[in-house]
């Protein structure tokens, strides 16, 4: 009979990935916070900070890091939430449909890019 597998590094391991992926998380969040709160304090008007935060590229570079880290905080706790604990098959599935489903969502509105309007955006992110 063989031994059974070593399950106490595999959880380790798990531990591991979810305490990197928080401390990114967080590092992005925090420096996102605080180019908002430099912009914000070094022009002292809504519209010159807000003209800064769109046209330069470190913030293009923050805020898109950003987007991503809560995206997949976003991620992580809804399935936490809805599906509860997963096997990493499991999850790796989920993943991949969503993935899927997302890389059509974005070709079908390229295609019908002349009929995009800020209603169905907003239909569209509700979903």
């Amino acid at each position: 009979m063989p031994p059974p597998p070593n399950t106490h590094a595999a959880n380790m391991n798990t531990t591991m990935n979810i305490r990197q992926y928080l401390s990114y998380t967080r590092l992005s969040l925090l420096s996102t916070a605080a180019l908002i709160f430099y912009a914000y304090f070094t022009r002292e008007q809504f519209y010159p900070a807000v003209v800064y935060l769109t046209t330069s590229k470190l913030a293009h570079v923050l805020l898109g890091n950003a987007a991503v880290a809560f995206s997949k905080l976003t991620y992580s706790v809804i399935v936490a939430i809805f599906l509860g604990d997963l096997r990493e098959v499991e999850r790796d599935a989920v993943s991949e449909g969503l993935r899927w489903n997302l890389t059509e969502t974005c070709l079908a509105l390229t295609i019908f890019r002349e009929e995009i309007s800020v209603h169905l955006v907003v239909m569209f992110l509700s979903l």
